[in-house]
């Protein structure tokens, strides 16, 4: 592998590592609308707790937060880790 290959997927894994911390932060920060931002419009997120499109988890995340009377957990989000295979991360 050469270097401009080494910079490329250096660059990949930090925007992408970048993305997620953003994703953590809106949704700790209940920031539902630049949440949205952080997902493609094609998106399925399965966590479990949820499977669903972007627009129906942000909805869910809402509903649980309002239904936790004000109780709510932040994410640790550091470090994280990306590998990417080929086009996949």
């Amino acid at each position: 592998m050469n270097t401009i290959d080494i910079s490329g997927e250096l660059i990949d894994k930090l925007t992408i590592a970048d993305l997620i911390q953003f994703e953590r932060l809106y949704r700790d920060q209940r920031q539902w609308e630049r949440l949205r931002t952080t997902y493609h419009p094609d998106a399925v997120i399965r966590l479990g707790w949820f499977v669903g499109n972007a627009d129906e988890y942000i909805a869910s995340s809402r509903q649980l937060d309002a239904n936790k009377g004000g109780w709510h957990i932040m994410h640790v989000t550091h470090p994280t880790l990306v590998q990417v295979r080929g086009e996949r991360a």
